[in-house]
C-alpha cells in the first residue's frame, strides 16, 4: 500500500495573497455523515499562475443551506445535526460552489469508543510512546502497549487495574488519567492536553459513560490518506493537510484532529498538531510520504498506520531551471 505526498519548496519570494490561475477544487466534492461526533473538513484548493499550491480556506466563506441538518463553521468543518440532505455553499474569489451533504445518523447517539476515540487520544498525547507508558516495563506502575498496538491489553490497564483507581465514574473530571493528562495532578510527563479540548472531552465522557469496552470491535483501520497528495509551496507559505482513515467496512473518517503530524527535520519545515505545514527553507526540497503499518516515528500516524516522510538533499541547479 503506497501513496506519495510530494512537497516541493521553491526558493522564490513569497507572493502575498496569490490568486488561483485555474479552477478552484473542493475536497471532498460531496459527503455522507453517519456519526454525530465525526465531522468532515472541506479543503479549498487552487494553483497560482507560477504553479504553487494554494490553500484558499482562510479566504473562503462557508454557508449551510440547512443548518438544522448540517452546520459548517468558519474553518470549513461540517458537523452533522439531524438526518436529511442539504447543501454547503463555498464562496471564494467571488465564485460559489455547492457541496451536497447527506446526514444518516442512528436513532441513538453511539457511546464513546475506547478503540476509535480513546486510543487515538492516548497515541496523540504520547501516553503510549516508548518514552512514556509504552515502555516495555511501563512507567510508575502503569503500562500501555507501545503506540496502541494492543487495545485489549490497554483497556483493563486503564479501566480495571488496581480496582479502577485511574478512572472515577462518579467524578470523571477527577479521574487520575484525566487529572494527570490535564496537568491538574503531579505527572512526570507533564500536561498532555488542555481542559475542554477534544482529547479532554473524549476522555471525560468515556469515563462518564462507565468506560464502555469495544476493544474487540471488528471495525478496523486499513490505511490513512493525506490530502492533497502533492504540494508545491514557497518558503513561508502555509498549507493545511487533511488526514482521512479508511476502514474495513468501506467507510472513511476525517481524523485530522486525532492524527499525529511530525516532520523528520524541522530545519526545513514545521507542522502543527492540526496538520498545518509551514515551509521556511529557501532551497528546493522534497518530502515523500509512504504508507506503512508499523507506527514508526517521523510520520502522519493514526492508530498504527502512518505515512512516513523523509527529506531529500537540495537540488544543485536553480529552481528556475527546473
Amino acid at each position: 500500500m503506497n501513496i506519495t505526498l510530494l512537497l516541493t519548496v521553491l526558493g522564490f519570494q513569497v507572493a502575498a495573497d496569490a490568486l488561483p490561475a485555474g479552477p478552484v477544487h473542493i475536497n471532498p466534492p460531496s459527503m455522507v455523515l453517519t456519526h454525530i461526533r465525526q465531522p468532515r473538513s472541506l479543503q479549498v484548493l487552487g494553483t497560482s499562475a507560477e504553479g504553487y499550491t494554494l490553500d484558499l480556506s482562510k479566504d473562503t466563506k462557508f454557508t449551510s443551506a440547512g443548518p438544522a441538518i448540517a452546520r459548517v463553521d468558519e474553518n470549513g468543518w461540517v458537523h452533522p445535526v439531524s438526518n436529511g440532505a442539504t447543501m454547503i455553499s463555498v464562496t471564494v474569489q467571488g465564485k460559489t460552489s455547492t457541496i451536497p451533504v447527506e446526514v444518516k445518523l442512528p436513532m441513538e447517539e453511539p457511546k464513546y469508543s475506547f478503540l476509535h476515540e480513546v486510543m487515538p487520544v492516548l497515541s496523540q498525547s504520547g501516553c503510549n510512546a516508548g518514552a512514556c507508558h509504552g515502555y516495555s516495563l511501563g512507567k510508575n506502575g502503569f503500562k500501555l502497549s507501545l503506540r496502541g498496538s494492543d487495545p485489549m491489553l490497554d483497556y483493563p490497564s486503564i479501566a480495571r487495574e488496581f480496582f479502577g483507581r485511574r478512572v472515577d465514574i462518579l467524578k470523571p473530571d477527577a479521574s487520575l488519567i484525566v487529572a494527570k493528562s490535564r496537568g491538574d495532578a503531579a505527572h512526570e510527563g507533564g500536561a498532555r492536553f488542555a481542559k475542554n479540548s477534544l482529547s479532554d472531552t473524549i476522555m471525560v465522557n468515556w469515563i462518564r459513560q462507565a468506560t464502555p469496552d469495544d476493544s474487540k470491535d471488528t471495525l478496523q483501520v486499513t490505511g490513512v490518506r493525506m490530502m492533497p497528495q502533492k504540494l508545491v509551496l514557497q518558503p513561508g507559505q502555509k498549507h493545511k493537510l487533511q488526514l482521512v482513515a479508511d476502514y474495513n467496512n468501506g467507510t472513511s473518517r476525517d481524523v485530522t484532529k486525532l492524527g499525529i503530524f511530525t516532520v523528520n527535520n524541522d530545519q526545513f519545515a514545521k507542522v502543527d498538531e492540526q496538520g498545518m505545514v509551514c515551509w521556511r527553507n529557501r532551497n528546493c526540497w522534497k518530502v515523500r510520504a509512504n504508507l506503512c503499518c508499523n507506527g514508526r516515528t517521523g510520520a502522519y500516524r493514526y492508530q498504527g498506520f502512518c505515512s512516513n516522510s523523509r527529506t531529500a538533499k537540495p537540488y544543485r541547479r536553480s529552481c528556475r531551471d527546473r
